[in-house]
């Protein structure tokens, strides 16, 4: 039964995903085709969907369910996991700028004459705009449910969910197999399930230690 337990999996493990500082679910997708089944499958009205300001994000759906009450720093942390999971993790930027709407303002339908990638969408009306987001988050582990998960994402989210240390990871010279190692060895965790949820590229990491309160 234990060993069941350890092993569940959730139906958000079949894209990238984060709790906000604020408790909130964010889904990212992690391709085009991930993208757009995220969207068309996830995004329900009372969501918030965020993205990254460059093409090759991912998109993010925030899911808002009656008891949530989130805060601009939720839907911050939803753009921040877009920046984190997009191309401009292995393109030595710095930071990048991101935007969040609501899903009413997302559209597959494009204007006469617009073409529409696959993973891509329209976004209509006032795009919420939040700048210099750095390319650097964090993992540690969360239990979701009662599951232990490493979860990876902005750092004030990870320091908000996860109670023991964490590690600040950001795009750096070492494989990312070996900070999967690193990371396994050091919080517990299933190395697959670690993989699946860090950035694609190589990292860097630097453990942050944390007295029990």
């Amino acid at each position: 039964e234990r060993e069941r337990n350890r092993l569940r999996r959730f139906w958000f493990e079949n894209f990238r995903w984060c709790f906000s500082s604020e408790g909130v679910l964010m889904v990212a997708g992690r391709d085009a085709r991930s993208n757009e089944k995220l969207v068309k499958k996830y995004l329900r009205d009372s969501d918030i969907y965020a993205h990254a300001d460059i093409s090759g994000a991912a998109s993010v759906v925030i899911r808002i369910e009656k008891e949530d009450s989130p805060t601009e720093a939720t839907f911050r942390e939803g753009c921040h996991l877009s920046a984190l999971h997009s191309k401009a993790w292995n393109a030595g930027i710095g930071s990048v700028g991101a935007f969040w709407v609501t899903s009413d303002q997302v559209s597959r339908t494009p204007s006469s004459g617009e073409f529409v990638a696959r993973g891509s969408f329209v976004i209509r009306g006032k795009k919420n705009m939040v700048s210099k987001l750095p390319l650097e988050g964090a993992a540690g582990m969360v239990y979701v449910e009662g599951v232990p998960k490493v979860m990876f994402g902005p750092e004030e989210a990870v320091r908000e969910n996860c109670k023991g240390p964490y590690f600040r990871i950001r795009p750096g010279r070492r494989s990312k197999t070996d900070m999967v190692k690193l990371v396994s060895s050091e919080l517990g965790g299933e190395m697959d399930q670690i993989m699946s949820v860090l950035p694609a590229g190589d990292m860097e990491v630097e453990k942050v230690e944390r007295t029990s309160e």
